[in-house]
């Protein structure tokens, strides 16, 4: 049961991943952020860069190196050497405010992909178990049919002989009793091979049974992780949602963010066109499946 529920468990453990992912992406992009927003307090602070001192003029360019490193997206309105900042502090704050919509964006998308494999892939083991408990079924049933074919052919030869050795017993009163077992062994050598082949048909149904206990099992484990992890990720595009049209009021850096949205939502469809076709083809194998077991 555990390999055969194995993609639930792993569906689990991806999402659970992917939102550390996320977690760890959000915790570090804000610390940047708040490191960004020092240096610009600070660079705010010191003023006009040509009104200070060699020293502090030193400091500033400091200052910059160190917000391009917390920051390089904000490099290239930087002159680290000559101490300016094309569009002032102002600018600064602005594109580092959409620096961090545009990361957090993009780890939102990257959680919401992970999320989407996650659910195709536990779709498709639950229905690849699906398959393979119809084909259980119809893999016990035939040997439950051939069976019955055999003690129907069983029973009819015992009455047959039941009749003759009643018929003898009258006639001889006693004096020479005979038991439908004899009647059987001299004139039907084949029961006992028909009472060989029924005790096989009955272990393989047996066998067959078990399998479909199995995937039953097994299904029910793999459409509940299903259920969850579509729960899951609808939570999630909730929020996004949310978070996107919050996010739309400021400009440009939801501009893409929306646009890896729309990829996600694009990544989510081409995926469950996949699974649909795997499905798809599971289901083509089956009338194999059923011959296989039908010769």
């Amino acid at each position: 049961l555990r390999e055969l529920t194995a993609a639930a468990h792993e569906t689990e453990k991806a999402m659970q991943a992917a939102d550390k992912a996320y977690s760890d992406s959000f915790a570090s992009t804000q610390a940047a952020a708040d490191v960004a927003g020092h240096y610009i307090d600070k660079l705010e602070q010191m003023g006009d860069y040509y009104e200070l001192s060699a020293e502090q003029q030193g400091e500033y360019r400091n200052t910059l190196e160190l917000l391009c490193r917390a920051v390089p997206e904000l490099s290239t309105l930087i002159d680290t050497q000559n101490g300016t900042i094309e569009g002032g502090t102002e600018a600064l704050r602005r594109n580092t405010e959409a620096w961090q919509e545009n990361a957090l964006a993009q780890a939102r998308q990257r959680r919401l992909e992970s999320y989407t494999e996650a659910v195709v892939d536990a779709e498709m083991a639950a229905a690849e178990t699906s398959i393979n408990l119809t084909a259980a079924r119809d893999e016990q049933q035939t040997y439950e049919s051939r069976a019955a074919v055999i003690r129907t052919e069983m029973r009819q030869i015992y009455s047959s002989a039941e009749r003759k050795a009643s018929e003898h017993n009258t006639i001889y009163r006693g004096t020479d009793v005979i038991y439908a077992e004899d009647i059987i062994a001299a004139e039907n050598p084949e029961y006992a091979e028909l009472a060989d082949k029924l005790r096989e048909l009955e272990r393989q149904a047996a066998a067959a049974e078990n399998k479909v206990k199995r995937y039953t099992e097994a299904l029910n484990v793999n459409q509940t992780a299903v259920v969850e992890a579509n729960a899951k990720m609808d939570e999630m595009k909730a929020v996004m949602d949310n978070l996107g049209t919050a996010a739309a009021e400021t400009g440009a850096a939801v501009v893409e963010g929306a646009a890896g949205l729309d990829q996600s939502a694009q990544a989510a469809e081409s995926a469950k066109a996949t699974m649909q076709a795997y499905i798809d083809g599971l289901y083509a194998m089956l009338p194999q499946v059923k011959g296989a077991f039908s010769v």
